[in-house]
């Protein structure tokens, strides 16, 4: 396994993993055998990124943590409850429930509240959505949030091996930069 860093414009940087021994990947491992003995001493330290349990818990702050900057003047928005079936009701409840056990949400009395809704997911199930369209309105927008695709794109040209990476609760563990939280507060 070897990682690559590259520098693209600005400070925005790209980074790609390729993985050469693509077979010994592929064969299942017995139950009882650690995973740690198969991975390389070097990255032993990063085993934690890829554990569920870890997924579970918000990050530490950090100076990179997401910042919602409001238009001037503007009032952060109290948005109004959407009608629910009872199916929603029961996937609301039991989101709600699992999420305050993670610590990812509390109760809150936030003067900002959006409200929320289902999609349904391509395999079945409810996907959990926040409509914060009202709040985005009203924010001041990164007009270069994201390296360009063609950049990148041009930037892997060469490259062997690719990795898709499913983050468990990705969302969920993006930190809001400290004092802004209550931006981001939803109604039930």
């Amino acid at each position: 396994m070897s990682a690559c860093c590259a520098y693209t414009r600005k400070s925005y940087r790209l980074f790609t993993i390729t993985v050469e021994d693509i077979e010994a990947a592929l064969n299942p491992m017995p139950d009882e055998e650690d995973p740690m003995t198969k991975l390389l001493p070097e990255f032993q330290d990063f085993a934690n990124v890829f554990s569920p349990k870890e997924a579970e818990r918000l990050p530490p702050h950090r100076p990179y943590d997401h910042d919602i900057k409001l238009q001037d003047g503007k009032a952060p928005p109290f948005g109004p409850l959407y009608p629910m079936s009872w199916e929603e009701l029961k996937a609301l409840k039991d989101w709600i429930e699992e999420n305050l056990r993670k610590g990812f949400i509390h109760p809150s009395s936030s003067p900002a509240a959006s409200p929320v809704l289902f999609v349904k997911k391509p395999g079945g199930g409810l996907r959990f959505c926040v409509d914060y369209r009202a709040l985005n309105a009203i924010t001041v927008k990164d007009r270069y949030p994201l390296p360009l695709t063609k950049e990148t794109l041009n930037n892997l040209k060469g490259m062997k091996y690719f990795t898709k990476i499913d983050i468990i609760s990705a969302f969920n563990n993006l930190r809001i930069k400290k004092g802004l939280k209550y931006l981001t507060a939803f109604c039930t």
